[in-house]
């Protein structure tokens, strides 16, 4: 996965995986931006995150969210290369985002960096909030949970990736945006990687 704090189903992934000996592949499947803007975004401003030596501006809010491209990609890659039933790879995915994870390693500094983003909104700071440190990010050791996610993914696989994708995008966007009649992504890249 490209980036660990972006990894998320709403987000954009790039995966090279190996389809047989002496072939590998990249999947890059994006993010798009809504199909119909025309009621320009309702909630876009900008935070800074702090990285020590300098800041950066990201721009956050539901203005600046895309329709989803991880989900599509994924059901694609598991058509293309994958044996395991889609089933059991999802209840592994949602038994941890239900049960939790400790935090640990380099991701509770990453967090503290992008924490403007994380602490933005009340239904963010409920997941990535310090139950230690009232008020700032989730610390390492804490355990990261998040319980809605998995509730998404277990009928996953029954419902499918199309339908999902469309009814994620909408529950994104509604009602401060509008989305176009079809929000799914536009475009999953393959391309063969040359040695």
């Amino acid at each position: 996965m490209r980036r660990r704090t972006g990894s998320r189903l709403s987000g954009r992934r790039r995966i090279p995986a190996c389809a047989r000996v002496g072939k590998s592949i990249h999947y890059d499947f994006f993010a798009q931006t809504p199909g119909d803007q025309s009621s320009g975004p309702s909630d876009f401003y900008p935070v800074h995150a702090d990285f020590g030596t300098t800041t950066q501006e990201f721009h956050i809010g539901l203005g600046a969210c895309a329709v989803p491209g991880a989900i599509d990609g994924i059901f694609r890659i598991h058509s293309d290369l994958c044996r395991m039933p889609i089933a059991e790879l999802t209840r592994h995915a949602a038994s941890l985002a239900n049960n939790g994870v400790p935090l640990d390693g380099f991701l509770p500094e990453l967090f503290q960096v992008v924490s403007p983003i994380y602490l933005s909104t009340p239904e963010s700071r409920e997941i990535f909030g310090s139950t230690a440190e009232p008020g700032k990010v989730i610390q390492a050791g804490e355990e990261l949970k998040m319980p809605d996610l998995g509730e998404f993914l277990k009928p996953l696989p029954k419902r499918g990736h199309g339908s999902t994708t469309k009814a994620l995008a909408h529950r994104r966007y509604r009602p401060r945006a509008k989305i176009g009649a079809d929000p799914s992504p536009k475009r999953i890249l393959i391309a063969t990687v040359l040695y």
